[in-house]
């Protein structure tokens, strides 16, 4: 229904696309500081979960490769923390 009445904007903003968009959009105050720098916000971490999750593939087939035990730990240890950010950040942007 959201995106039936309002659409958001590259920088954040909602722009009505219905009577009752428009309605909503200025009784709730949508776009008030806050909440576009929020949606803008969103829209950038979701670009960089694209790069992040790329990363995990590619810790993940150097951990398959390497031999080392110290360097397989290293690669663990990162791999984990950046599973952990990726994990965090979908559920703080609700992506």
């Amino acid at each position: 229904m959201y995106s039936e009445h309002l659409e958001e904007t590259q920088d954040g903003a909602l722009r009505a696309r219905t009577n009752t968009g428009a309605y909503t959009c200025a009784h709730i105050q949508l776009n008030r500081l806050a909440l576009v720098a929020w949606r803008r916000s969103r829209r950038l971490i979701a670009d960089d979960l694209f790069v992040l999750e790329a990363l995990v593939e590619d810790l993940q087939l150097m951990l398959k490769a390497a031999s080392g035990t110290e360097l397989r730990n290293d690669l663990q240890q990162r791999l984990a923390a950046l599973e952990s950010t990726i994990a965090r950040l979908r559920q703080q942007y609700s992506l």
